[in-house]
């Protein structure tokens, strides 16, 4: 049972770049105080992603290993909404922070997926271009075309924040159709896509639960029906 609940709704830029450049998760960095950044440390940190559940070290990318030193400071300051960007920017973060097993599929019949077929298949719901939180499908359309799809295109997604009292997370997620993908009040938005107006599918939630140093995902389960 989920006790001790807050909501939190995110607000969202429109996306103007294929992927997250290295810039934004500097300055991210330097917002939730990382030393490195402070110290203008941008050679700084792992060179090689984490062996993790999956077993294997691979090399990093500059994103990585930014979104990698973002996710560790958040799990030092206990600051899960830090900690759930990073998860949701970085493969490399999901192969340090996903549990050997993942409850995936449907809620009613979700089953216990192993780590390595959940990561490989690309199971996560999610993703962030700049600061854009949106569903991973949308999120891929960037990495396929120089320019950036039509904003009406966009699944854009509305996140609720809920902790329990013993540090357990969920994050549940709701596709929708926001302001800015009808083209209203573009002036008065500004950079914002405005309010949800109607959800555009039944969305799902995921579950962190605390580790001794951090949390983890221990699952994804999707929504039958748009909950009420």
């Amino acid at each position: 049972m989920v006790a001790a609940m807050s909501h939190f709704h995110f607000a969202i830029v429109p996306a103007v770049r294929r992927r997250t450049s290295a810039l934004v998760l500097a300055l991210l960095l330097a917002a939730c105080g990382s030393p490195s950044a402070e110290a203008g440390q941008t050679g700084a940190g792992p060179t090689t992603a984490p062996v993790g559940a999956t077993g294997v070290a691979k090399p990093l990318s500059e994103s990585d290993r930014l979104t990698l030193e973002m996710a560790a400071n958040a799990c030092r300051t206990g600051d899960f909404k830090q900690f759930f960007q990073a998860f949701t920017r970085s493969e490399a973060v999901r192969e340090r922070y996903t549990a050997k097993t993942v409850e995936f599929g449907t809620e009613g019949s979700a089953y216990q997926m192993p780590v390595r077929r959940y990561l490989d298949d690309h199971h996560y719901p999610l993703g962030i271009i700049d600061y854009s939180w949106m569903t991973r499908e949308s999120a891929m359309l960037y990495e396929m075309d120089d320019v950036p799809p039509p904003i009406e295109k966009v699944r854009y997604v509305q996140l609720i924040f809920e902790t329990a009292s013993d540090n357990r997370q969920r994050v549940e997620w709701l596709p929708g159709v926001f302001e800015k993908n009808l083209g209203r009040n573009l002036e008065d938005l500004g950079d914002g896509t405005g309010d949800l107006v109607e959800p555009s599918g039944p969305g799902g939630y995921l579950l962190f639960y605390p580790t001794k140093d951090c949390w983890e995902l221990v699952s994804d389960v999707a929504y039958r029906r748009q909950p009420g």
